[in-house]
């Protein structure tokens, strides 16, 4: 009698459950890297009854237009995967860094433009066919785009004349990341699709009025990047409006980075403060003597201020911070970051100041008097060359750190505590992690007198000395290795 193997269980799915499998496995592979096509071809090749539901999914084919990977790159396999695609909405993605990849994607957008529903892609920048006549289906009506995630690379001057957009029409869209100028051909968002926007990305050559225009009118916004816009003309500024307040009610995500004070400043101020779920901003001032006067720096200070305490209003469990102070060519560097990973939606924020010596110490002042910190238990320090005059303000700031446990820096920092904090600044701290001990031949100038024994051995005599004792040293990750024998003085001390 003749046995029979029993059919797998995935062989009985239905051909429709089966149809889902396979889109939900191309569409999350896609996101992620160029192998959903790949995967796909595979998987028709599995039996025959896979491979007719794949061949008959048009939407999944139109899903797989990803330009990295070598099939689509291909005239005679693009054309066959486009033709499986029918007439379903396509999804555009990849790395273009070909030649023949770059005609191919051109080819693709005029031809198949008004079916598009995310054109997600990556320009090679040394790519200078950027003239209007490749880029032009950009300014038809795009019916079926969502996601546009695009950077055009050649900055050049914008013209006068600059057609719509989309041709004006992109009911659709949501997410709109597309940046540059083609051929003097700025693309600028002033369509009718804006208050639909939710996501959005403003760079450059955009100047203030495009981005104060652009946020006015997204009232829908959740996620907001502006980043990388200076001023070229500094006397346009005067005839822009600054507008008093913009109101952004839906904002989650928040982030500004490398523009111009000029450009981030009123931005900061006219935007309306809603609960965030992060908030990034990064400033860099590339002179050394013209930093903000007293009463900007104080503004700006208070428009940060405003999104970190809506964060704080959403957010009051255990946070790790970590901060960045050092001070290199005469050049002040601040980086202070707190997040928060325990809830369902992260809460965090970031604030990078480079060369604004005057604001840093007034955000430092005005977080060491913060409730913002009183929670943080972990924090990450790193402290190379110290700003002299913002030695006070530093101390201050860590002097807030009221219920820190745990402390992870490098051994110089132990000076910095030892030589400007109060003798019992971070009373709850019980860990002290330090990947890295410095060797004794590189001390600076005066370690040797004031600690013969080391800097370590120097911060737990103190914390003895003051009632606050560390229970835990971790040197787990150090390179190199103090003398063991000394830290048998120190009573209920775990050595890792």
């Amino acid at each position: 009698m003749a046995l029979s193997t029993p059919p797998s269980p995935i062989s009985t799915l239905p051909a429709d459950i089966l149809w889902v499998i396979f889109e939900i496995n191309a569409r999350s592979i896609a996101s992620e890297s160029d192998q959903a096509l790949t995967h796909s071809i595979r998987a028709s090749q599995v039996c025959h009854s896979w491979r007719k539901v794949i061949l008959s999914s048009t939407s999944l084919w139109a899903r797989l237009i990803n330009f990295s990977n070598p099939v689509v790159q291909k005239e005679a396999g693009r054309t066959e995967i486009l033709r499986r695609s029918g007439s379903a909405p396509l999804w555009i993605m990849g790395r273009l860094r070909t030649e023949e990849s770059y005609r191919g994607f051109f080819s693709v957008l005029d031809t198949h433009w008004e079916r598009i529903e995310i054109l997600d892609v990556d320009l090679w920048e040394g790519y200078s066919q950027n003239h209007y006549q490749l880029w032009r289906p950009l300014f038809r009506p795009a019916p079926a785009l969502r996601v546009i995630k695009l950077p055009v690379a050649n900055y050049q001057p914008p013209s006068r004349y600059a057609p719509p957009l989309f041709g004006n029409h992109a009911p659709q869209l949501t997410v709109y990341h597309l940046t540059g100028i083609i051929e003097g051909v700025s693309l600028r968002p002033k369509g009718s699709w804006i208050p639909q926007v939710r996501h959005i990305r403003l760079s450059k050559p955009l100047g203030l009025s495009d981005v104060l225009d652009t946020l006015q009118r997204a009232t829908l916004l959740e996620s907001l990047i502006i980043d990388t816009i200076t001023v070229k003309y500094p006397q346009s500024l005067n005839i822009i409006v600054i507008p008093p307040s913009i109101i952004l009610p839906h904002l989650k995500d928040l982030r500004i980075s490398d523009c111009s004070d000029e450009i981030w400043f009123p931005i900061l101020k006219s935007l309306a403060p809603f609960p965030l779920n992060s908030f990034h901003f990064k400033a860099a001032n590339s002179s050394l003597t013209d930093d903000l006067n007293q009463t900007t720096s104080e503004i700006a200070c208070e428009n940060i201020l405003k999104f970190i305490q809506v964060l704080r209003e959403r957010n009051r469990t255990t946070h790790v911070l970590r901060i960045i102070f050092n001070s290199l060519h005469g050049v002040t560097h601040f980086r202070i970051s707190l997040e928060d990973s325990s809830n369902l939606e992260p809460v965090y924020f970031s604030v990078n100041l480079n060369g604004f010596p005057r604001l840093s110490g007034l955000l430092m002042a005005n977080l060491a008097t913060h409730s913002l910190l009183s929670s943080v238990q972990h924090m990450h320090l790193y402290l190379d060359n110290d700003a002299p005059d913002l030695r006070a303000s530093f101390a201050h700031l860590l002097s807030a750190l009221t219920s820190l446990a745990s402390l992870r820096s490098t051994d110089n920092i132990l000076e910095f505590l030892l030589e400007y904090c109060d003798s019992r600044c971070l009373p709850k701290l019980h860990t002290l992690i330090l990947p890295v001990l410095r060797p004794r031949r590189s001390w600076p100038v005066g370690w040797e007198g004031r600690y013969s024994d080391g800097l370590v051995m120097a911060f737990l005599r103190h914390r003895n000395k003051v009632g606050l004792p560390l229970s835990v040293l971790d040197l787990s990750e150090a390179t190199l290795r103090m003398d063991m024998s000394q830290l048998e003085e120190i009573p209920g001390l775990t050595v890792r």
